[in-house]
């Protein structure tokens, strides 16, 4: 799995460049949708013995979270239950679509349609163990990001003062 820390900077990335004017998605929220998914299933595989391992695994599932954001959203007021539950969920679909892209030694780790079926599957794009160069790469894209709007918002002002 990505690390927590390129979990939450493809998130930043994503809300900061990609869903910049989306007003419904909250950053923090989105935020903490993506990473949510680690901290259910793996703080409790970490808190508790590995007996619990399954139990805490099927945290980590659609179904499983889908659910965790209803309940979460019911926390907030009521006028911002939607935008709350929208942002944890497109946090939450970022996390699993980058776990996805992974590869483990053994058959995945990540059950789609749990409880309905224990299928599971990865694309297997980089290996478990390739997390600390995501994690750089993940650092160079915003830099890089953030570089790229910046040289654009000096070019806009400079042709908008030349007119």
């Amino acid at each position: 799995m990505p690390d927590p820390g390129t979990h939450v900077l493809i998130s930043f990335w994503f809300k900061r460049f990609l869903f910049k004017k989306n007003t419904l998605l909250s950053m923090p929220l989105f935020l903490i949708g993506g990473i949510l998914p680690d901290i259910v299933s793996r703080g409790g595989i970490i808190l508790f013995p590995q007996h619990y391992y399954w139990f805490f695994q099927t945290f980590h599932t659609p179904l499983s979270l889908i659910l965790q954001c209803t309940f979460l959203s019911f926390l907030f007021e009521k006028d911002i239950r939607l935008s709350t539950f929208v942002s944890l969920i497109a946090g939450i679909t970022l996390h699993l679509l980058a776990d996805s892209m992974q590869s483990h030694i053994a058959e995945g780790a990540y059950f789609w349609f749990y409880p309905f079926s224990n299928w599971t599957t990865e694309f297997g794009i980089f290996h478990v163990d390739f997390w600390p160069y995501l994690l750089a790469g993940s650092i160079l894209l915003i830099l890089l990001s953030f570089t790229i709007e910046k040289i654009i918002t000096r070019i806009r002002g400079y042709i908008n003062c030349s007119i």
